[in-house]
Order: C-alpha cells, then sequence, then structure tokens
C-alpha cells in the first residue's frame, strides 16, 4: 500500500503539471499567468517545506480536480477549475507557516483549501490568503477569517476538516473525515457536513469496526492503515448500507452509514481492494484500450466493462477471504459460510469471463489468473450443505433476472467454480 501510494502521489505531481501546461495551452492569459504564478509558490514551498506540500498535493480530492479541471479546459473550454491551484499552493503555505499573501478563486463566497478545511468570508468570487508570523487569515469584500493554529477544528468563519483516529492493539487508523470539498469523491452522492453528535457517532462506530479488522482480518487492517486517509460520508439509496471509492480520489473510501460492526469492517476491506487496484493499474497496464465488450457481473444489475468486471472481481474476492476468515473463527455461523461460497463462485465466474474475454494485456491476464487460482484452491475447503444450496439459489436467481433483462448474448464461462 506504501508503494502505491507512491505511485500515487508520483501521479497527483504529473497532474498538477499538466494543470499548468493546459492553463497555458488553452486558458487566456490571466488564467495562465495566475497558474504559473501557483506553481511557482508550490515548487518554492516544495523545497524549503517538502513534507507540507506533500500532504496537499497527496490529499485524494486533489487528484480528482486536477484531472477533472484538465478535462474539463480541453473539452469544454471552461478554465476556472485550472485557477484552483491558487488554494493547492495557499493550504502548503498555511501548512508549512510561510510567509505569502496569494489570490484564489473563492466560488460562491466558500474557499476550500484542500487538506484544511473551508473557509466562508463573504460572497465574492476571489479570496486572499495571507500567512504571516505563524497565523493565518482569509479576506474577501471586506470579511476576515482567521484560520485557526490547530485548521482540522472550527472557528468564525471557518469548517475544519475533523479527523478520526481510532486504535486497537499495535495498529491505528488515522483518517480526515472530508464532507467539505466539492471534489472529494466526483459523480458520487456525498452529504454534506456531519453534525456533531453523527460524527461522534461515527467515530465509535469505525473504532468497533477497526477492532474487528484488526483481531480477525489483520492483512486488511494493515492495508487499510497504510493506505487510506479520508473517508466521505454518502447519501443513503434507501435500501440500505452504500459504499464507494473512486480511481482518481487515491487513499479515499465513502460509505452511508456505519451500522453494525462487522458490516463496516467489510466494507473497509471491500473499499481497500478496489483502491490497490485502482492504483496498481495505473503502474502495470492490464486492460486492451480498444475492448468495448460489456460482461455479467454477479453483484450488478447492468453490464460492465471490462475495468468495472476486473474492479468487481478482485473486490469480491476480498469479500470472500472476509468471510472465508469469519468462517473458520465461527464454524457454526452460517451466514458467514454462505457469503463465503456466493461470492468466491462469483469472483471466480468473472476471473474466468476475463481470461476468456480477450480484454487483458499480458499483465492483466497473469494477474486474473492468480486470481482464479486463488479462488479455486479455496474451491477445496468444504461449504456445509444448506449454506452451498442458499449461495446457490442466490446465484441462479441474480443471473436469471439479469438475462431476463439483458437477453442471452454472453458467451458461458469455461467453468462455473
Amino acid at each position: 500500500m506504501r508503494m502505491l501510494g507512491e505511485i500515487q502521489a508520483s501521479r497527483n505531481l504529473l497532474l498538477v503539471r499538466g494543470v499548468v501546461e493546459t492553463a497555458r495551452a488553452f486558458g487566456g492569459p490571466g488564467t495562465a499567468w495566475r497558474v504559473q504564478a501557483a506553481y511557482g509558490m508550490l515548487a518554492d514551498l516544495q523545497a524549503a517545506h517538502p513534507e507540507a506540500v506533500r500532504q496537499v498535493i497527496c490529499h485524494p480530492a486533489v487528484g480528482a480536480w486536477a484531472g477533472r479541471a484538465i478535462r474539463d479546459a480541453r473539452l469544454r473550454r471552461s478554465h476556472g477549475g485550472l485557477e484552483r491551484l491558487g488554494a493547492l499552493a495557499a493550504a502548503a503555505a498555511v501548512r508549512a507557516g510561510a510567509r505569502t499573501t496569494v489570490i484564489v478563486p473563492a466560488p460562491g463566497g466558500r474557499l476550500m483549501l484542500p487538506s484544511l478545511g473551508m473557509a466562508v468570508p463573504a460572497p465574492a468570487s476571489r479570496a486572499t490568503v495571507r500567512v504571516a508570523g505563524g497565523h493565518a487569515v482569509v479576506e474577501a469584500s471586506g470579511a476576515r477569517v482567521a484560520i485557526p493554529a490547530d485548521p482540522e477544528s472550527d472557528a468564525s468563519g471557518w469548517l475544519g476538516l475533523r479527523r478520526l483516529t481510532v486504535s486497537s492493539g499495535d495498529l491505528s487508523l488515522d483518517v480526515l473525515v472530508d464532507d467539505l470539498d466539492p471534489y472529494r469523491l466526483p459523480g458520487m452522492p456525498v452529504r454534506a457536513r456531519l453534525p456533531g453528535p453523527e460524527l461522534a457517532r461515527w467515530e465509535d462506530d469505525l473504532a468497533a469496526a477497526w477492532r474487528i479488522l484488526v483481531h480477525r482480518h489483520r492483512p486488511a487492517a494493515e492495508e487499510v492503515g497504510a493506505g487510506i486517509r479520508v473517508v466521505t460520508p454518502l447519501a443513503g439509496d434507501g435500501t440500505g448500507q452504500v459504499s464507494a471509492s473512486s480511481r482518481e480520489a487515491h487513499g479515499s473510501l465513502a460509505f452511508s452509514t456505519t451500522g453494525r460492526a462487522r458490516d463496516l469492517a467489510l466494507i473497509l476491506a471491500h473499499e481497500v481492494q478496489h483502491a490497490k487496484l485502482a492504483a496498481l493499474i495505473e503502474a502495470v497496464p492490464m486492460i486492451r484500450s480498444d475492448h468495448d465488450r460489456r460482461y455479467y457481473a454477479p453483484w450488478r444489475e447492468d453490464p460492465r466493462p471490462v475495468y468495472g468486471l476486473l474492479q468487481g472481481a478482485y473486490a469480491h474476492l476480498g469479500v470472500a477471504g472476509f468471510w472465508r476468515r469469519e468462517r473458520r473463527r465461527s464454524p457454526g455461523d452460517m451466514h458467514a459460510h454462505t457469503e463465503f461460497e456466493r461470492w468466491r463462485r462469483a469472483a471466480l465466474l468473472a476471473s474466468e469471463s476475463l481470461l476468456d474475454g480477450r480484454g487483458l494485456t499480458p499483465d492483466g491476464a497473469g494477474f486474473v489468473g492468480g486470481m482464479a487460482d486463488t479462488l479455486q484452491l479455496w474451491g477445496r475447503e468444504p461449504v456445509p450443505a444448506p449454506a452451498m444450496r442458499l449461495a446457490r439459489r442466490k446465484a441462479a436467481r441474480h443471473r436469471a433476472l439479469w438475462l431476463r433483462r439483458h437477453g442471452h448474448h454472453l458467451a458461458a464461462p469455461r467453468n462455473q467454480g
């Protein structure tokens, strides 16, 4: 996870550089000048305060913002997002306590400083951030907001990104709750700021889930602790727990409610799989770019492209592993036996569809082949007959409903597991 985090840090640096190049090529003279000035400020800060700049650059929402700003400028000729680079420079200066003054966009009178929080000084299109003598203020239209010495706390006109730290044994999970940044999870139904009492419940529930991961799922706990830096609250869909992650926002995961401890522990183990694979694919191309076939996924109602199927198969490999450990711990837990068999077979079916579909590069095929080998090996472990029957009934029902909606155009998998 640490290695993958370094890959993402490098990616975000390249994206920031891409923002500058895009502003030069597609922005007007004013935009290009302001973006270049912000980049120069970041470069100077990085030379003197590398850790402060790193904490800002590696904040998950920064990667999502940079990628979107570049696309919007090139495809829609919308340049406003590029100038948010000034907010990154301001955030790094605040973290470093470096003397500086920078003027940055404040859409709707709100200024988000990535990794720190949001200032709401006054309705204005731009704000000025001044850092001097260990103090930082945001000024706009005559209003003045002092950023507190601990930016994670709230103050008049300032909302900080609050931190949750939970520990069990020798492992800790330390995350920011990002319920402010407009780029925190692109395309997902994110919630507005959590009230204090609800945030306290989140901390209690996260602590309970973390204890389960540490004591019963140690490898998953180590991965989550090493790679997840931000959690984002999601709006529920009315059908139960919702969780998500984004390949654009590495190091972040999201869920709608905390709920029962084991359910939340499973969400963490599930979503960290998505985070791992998204980062790995950035470094090792696994999917052929010209492959446009859609596939059946035993966990979705819609046909999936090869990237979505690969992500889902790897995530459900993690889900099956979670239930495998749970059923070993409690042999009488029929739910754990059923879930293990249901998702082991589902992930194996998807893996074999991927191997048959010719949408993978040689590296991708090798990776998925390893997944299939693991899932087949797990299939040799005995499962109680009632759990086996129930898992197969659930799988058959899902596939029948899917085929009724989407037709019988799929090739049969090589092996049903």
